[in-house]
């Protein structure tokens, strides 16, 4: 808390003034000027793990009693709202220790820049159920200070890329072989990455870039009257993802600037001749507006929905899901005035709509399948680098696609458990399989009698297009049903980090 100098009322930092204001006395405060009195306590500790000796500050750490979700907040009031499960009971709070950031980006989108984001995303969703559209979700928004770590990497002098030319003499191909040298002097920074093993790499990349231009030093004022994540993600968990993005681009606009198109340069040895290094790793903290809701699953399972909008830009990213109903309904209302107009001005073989149909039915089969595995993947967070990085997941061969979890025994212990990614997204298929193969051998079957029997009369070929095409109806259901659990997670049980916070899975 930050008492105001003049009424001794709490100091928070609005967004529209990008000052310190008084709600009480409307007092107005550069962050700065607040003294280290007021500020929250600061000592120089050394934290294993940590590249250095740097200051921490102590915070005061809500751990949410429905989902354990642990936010950061110095406020004092009281916290109603879960930004990560949506729950509206009051938060537990302890105090911990947290690595202090170097720079902060405050906040310059308003709630209502917000939710006008939101809604322009929701309008653009036409099939989106309307409960994500209802105001008292968009009203929930909360904004809270995402740690990230900010990479600045270099590269300057000589280096070597390989090239070549391909000609043709007579009856011959002739290729020429090079080695390019030149000088080069690349500086990117800024490179930025999440560092909460709690916020999602798909969003938290979604909604990406920042521009860290503008970043400020950081003080703990600029936090107040907001939450905040804790950073539990180490710096090198990201930093080959961000000297691959790095290394790409440079090498792209290096053989953009090639003098001659007839030389063919080889992309990987361009990507290793430019590959940086790395200058500075720095913590910063970045605004995101967070929204959250509740849903279930078909089995009754509590999931969560989530939606993210840049503090600073006003880039909006949600996982929608999709109304069936109004698919199916907009599907209809187009697919037959199309069908009517193609029948006029052209003229299909009855055979040829089978074999369409067929062909849907197992590109229906495959996209299933590919649902399925992403869902099976993101439950395990399998797909997540940070949450990778702190169950050793990482330091696994990928090919064997194996991952370790912590899981929790009935006498309150836990035991590290190694899950074969492959084999469980196998299981998982076999059950969806099993409920899809009726429909698809159903098609296959009208297909196989009505090609094989080749009647005289078009009606049975029609006859089966109109029953293989209810089956892929029916599947592509099903894909639907698959794809609103993947915009869904688990009920977010954090990974626990030490004495009995919050609960592990």
């Amino acid at each position: 808390m930050y008492g105001c100098p003049n009424c001794g009322q709490n100091l928070k930092f609005d967004i529209r003034r990008q000052m310190m204001h008084c709600d009480y006395c409307d007092t107005v405060m550069d962050p700065y000027a607040i003294t280290e009195k007021t500020e929250a306590v600061m000592h120089k500790e050394n934290v294993e793990g940590d590249n250095d000796t740097g200051a921490h500050m102590q915070v005061i750490v809500y751990t949410c009693p429905q989902c354990g979700g642990e936010i950061v907040s110095d406020d004092n009031e009281a916290m109603v709202f879960c930004s990560f499960c949506g729950a509206s009971t009051p938060l537990n709070a302890r105090m911990s220790d947290m690595r202090r950031p170097e720079l902060i980006i405050p906040f310059s989108k308003t709630k209502e820049d917000c939710a006008n984001a939101y809604q322009k995303l929701t309008r653009r969703a036409l099939f989106a159920p309307k409960e994500v559209k209802d105001p008292s979700h968009i009203s929930g928004f909360r904004a809270i200070y995402m740690p990230y770590w900010i990479y600045d990497f270099e590269r300057s002098g000589d280096t070597k890329y390989s090239a070549k030319h391909s000609y043709q003499k007579g009856d011959y191909e002739y290729t020429d072989h090079y080695s390019v040298s030149t000088n080069v002097k690349i500086k990117y920074d800024g490179v930025n990455f999440d560092a909460s093993s709690s916020f999602s790499d798909n969003l938290s990349q979604a909604i990406a870039p920042y521009d860290i231009r503008q970043a400020k030093p950081f003080t703990t004022a600029f936090m107040s009257g907001f939450y905040a994540d804790l950073m539990d993600v180490p710096a090198e968990t990201y930093e080959f993802l961000a000297k691959t993005a790095v290394s790409e681009d440079a090498a792209d606009k290096l053989q953009s600037n090639q003098r001659s198109a007839q030389y063919t340069i080889d992309h990987k040895s361009v990507v290793k001749a430019v590959w940086p290094d790395t200058v500075k790793q720095t913590l910063a903290m970045l605004p995101v507006w967070f929204m959250s809701y509740k849903t279930r699953d078909k089995k009754g399972n509590e999931r969560v929905l989530y939606s993210v909008v840049n503090g600073q830009t006003g880039e909006a990213v949600a996982d929608l899901p999709i109304s069936i109903k109004k698919y199916i309904v907009s599907s209809l209302v187009v697919a037959i005035p199309l069908f009517i107009l193609l029948n006029i001005f052209l003229t299909l073989r009855p055979t040829t709509l089978l074999w369409a149909a067929v062909v849907i039915s197992v590109l229906c089969l495959i996209g299933l399948y590919y649902e399925v595995r992403k869902i099976t993947y993101q439950e395990y967070n399998a797909d997540d680098l940070g949450v990778m990085s702190l169950t050793r997941q990482s330091s696994l061969k990928q090919e064997k696609r194996k991952i370790v979890r912590t899981v929790a025994n009935p006498d309150g212990t836990f035991r590290e458990e190694t899950v074969d990614m492959g084999k469980l997204v196998s299981e998982e298929w076999k059950k969806e399989w099993r409920k899809n193969r009726l429909y698809f051998f159903i098609s296959l079957i009208c297909a196989a009698v009505c090609l094989f029997l080749l009647p005289v009369q078009d009606i049975y070929y029609y006859f089966g297009v109109v029953i293989t095409g209810i089956c892929n109806c029916l599947m592509m259901v099903n894909i639907m049903l698959r794809y609103n659990m993947l915009t869904s997670r688990p009920l977010p049980q954090f990974k626990k980090k030490g004495g009995d916070d919050s609960a592990k899975f």
